[in-house]
């Protein structure tokens, strides 16, 4: 079975006292959850947008994603931005952890029960501490069911 998780450094966040972790790599910073504008006809997991110094990012919310519980309004939850290909990507959390090193010997790949749904978000299944993390590529589960092209409109080809 392909391990498509690598050795190298995650940052731990947890969805419902579950707790993933994302390659460092990734991450271009973590911050509260800024006021986010919704925006219509979109999965009910993408929340809208927000401006991060003149920046347009899409944010979704992993609990939705997920299919858990929505917590109460006013609970203290993070937003994780990351840097895609075509932009930056918002992605709430309930809260974040810490970064921890990962390891070949730490890491195994996905089950083989892991279905089509999560197939490309799960990459695999870090062991740190007698703790199971599960580690998640967001954005390469993201690109399959909506394209994220936050590049400024004057750089966009025109349409015909």
């Amino acid at each position: 079975m392909l391990n498509l998780a690598r050795p190298g450094q995650y940052l731990t966040f947890f969805i419902d006292h579950e707790i993933f972790a994302l390659s460092v790599d990734q991450i271009r910073e973590i911050t509260k959850i800024p006021v986010i504008t919704k925006v219509p006809n979109l999965p009910d997991f993408v929340v809208g947008v927000f401006n991060l110094r003149g920046s347009v990012v899409p944010t979704l919310d992993l609990r939705m994603k997920l299919k858990k519980k929505p917590l109460e309004d006013g609970s203290l939850r993070t937003v994780i931005v990351l840097q895609g290909a075509k932009g930056l990507v918002g992605c709430i959390v309930d809260s974040v952890s810490d970064v921890i090193i990962l390891t070949d010997k730490e890491i195994t790949p996905a089950p083989r029960f892991v279905n089509k749904m999560t197939k490309q978000f799960v990459l695999g299944i870090g062991n740190k501490k007698d703790a199971l993390i599960m580690l998640v590529d967001i954005l390469a589960d993201v690109a399959d069911s909506l394209i994220l092209d936050t590049s400024p409109a004057e750089a966009r080809p025109k349409a015909a």
